[in-house]
């Protein structure tokens, strides 16, 4: 289907940065499928950074508003949305929202759509008072919204649920995560020696080192999986703020053999193609891009049934397991379990192919016409 007139003119995709992050490769991977149909697209970056291994279409013309701090943002956001005046503007982030909302406001013209990226868990983490204040914020700076899209359906029912928009103005659209050249990624090679070791089984799990992941979860039952077979180890790739606490955990352990840290990777389809199990822990998900990044390395998946996308990616066990959350025993009998008997890989690849970025930026293209009310 073609996209409306609305979207033939000039895009504005709105990022925190070019780094190699979920939501950072989603603004990428639907950057590059608008410039594919031939539209004018901008990548709107407020921070310089490491680039991950995504490239972009050379039609993307990439703005970098080159801030230092995001308090910064409003004034050049703004200064760019009057001068270049996108006919669409698409924010990505919820952080990006939140600027993208204010610096918007009074322009006429334009069509805004915010992504929402994630559930409200963090947020409802918080002190009464810091949460209040942050959902009124939200819902000041979502006035303006044409629509928004939502990642998985908890991640619309916490919108929804806590009044930031209306519902008829939410739809859910999953991430578009693997781009037109996963394939050549998943060819590159990994020195790593365990993943080219035939006597070891690589046990994968990759996300930012944060509470939301729960590592601790995975390393307590990856020593129950370590008893039960000598050959299996476990790779962490990513960083975060709780590297000291994760590394302090493997010690106490007694896994520092067993166990690494790998720090941020451009390119993780490597590590993936080579792990027999990919494991993700975590306590909430806005929807798991790292899982479908596995899949389409026809590598079996694990994971937590926690609030977000997973279990929608998963189709709710039929792609891969799912454990209840907090059951370390749980999950390390399912890791033993799938290091001895993986899924169909051709299964699994095909249901990667599903969450592609044209397939996807298809999706988004038809909501946006419709919520634009077809102009």
């Amino acid at each position: 289907m073609e996209m409306s007139s609305v979207l033939q003119k000039k895009i504005a995709v709105i990022s925190s940065s070019l780094a190699g992050g979920g939501a950072q490769k989603v603004a990428i991977n639907l950057c590059n499928s608008f410039a594919e149909i031939g539209h004018r697209v901008d990548l709107v970056t407020f921070f310089e950074g490491p680039v991950g291994a995504d490239p972009l279409h050379p039609h993307v013309r990439v703005i970098p508003l080159h801030l230092k701090r995001l308090r910064n943002s409003f004034w050049k956001l703004r200064h760019y949305l009057k001068a270049e005046k996108p006919e669409v503007i698409l924010s990505t982030l919820r952080s990006t929202n939140f600027i993208t909302g204010f610096a918007a406001i009074g322009l006429k013209g334009s069509h805004i759509f915010f992504r929402e990226a994630n559930t409200l868990h963090e947020i409802m983490r918080r002190p009464w008072p810091l949460r209040w204040l942050f959902l009124k914020l939200m819902k000041l700076s979502y006035r303006r919204v044409s629509g928004v899209i939502a990642n998985s359906s908890d991640t619309k029912k916490d919108i929804v649920s806590n009044k930031i928009v209306a519902e008829e103005k939410v739809r859910v659209i999953h991430n578009p995560v693997l781009p037109a050249q996963y394939q050549s990624l998943l060819d590159q090679e990994t020195t790593e020696e365990w993943f080219n070791d035939p006597d070891k089984e690589v046990v994968l799990s990759v996300g930012k080192l944060h509470v939301q992941k729960n590592f601790p979860l995975l390393i307590k039952a990856f020593q129950r999986v370590n008893s039960l077979n000598d050959k299996a180890r476990l790779v962490i790739i990513g960083e975060g703020e709780e590297r000291l606490n994760i590394l302090n955990l493997i010690q106490s352990f007694n896994l520092q053999d067993v166990v690494k840290l790998f720090g941020f990777q451009g390119n993780i389809f490597p590590y993936m193609k080579r792990a027999k199990v990919f494991v993700l822990s975590s306590e909430w998900e806005g929807f798991g891009n790292v899982i479908v990044e596995s899949l389409a390395a026809g590598t079996s998946v694990i994971c937590t049934n926690c609030a977000g996308g997973p279990k929608e990616i998963l189709d709710h066990g039929r792609f891969g397991d799912l454990v209840e959350l907090y059951d370390a025993d749980a999950l390390a009998n399912k890791i033993v379990y799938r290091l001895e008997h993986p899924m169909n890989s051709s299964q699994l690849k095909e249901r990667a192919m599903d969450f592609s970025g044209p397939a996807i930026s298809k999706k988004y293209s038809e909501f946006m016409k419709v919520a634009a009310g077809g102009n």
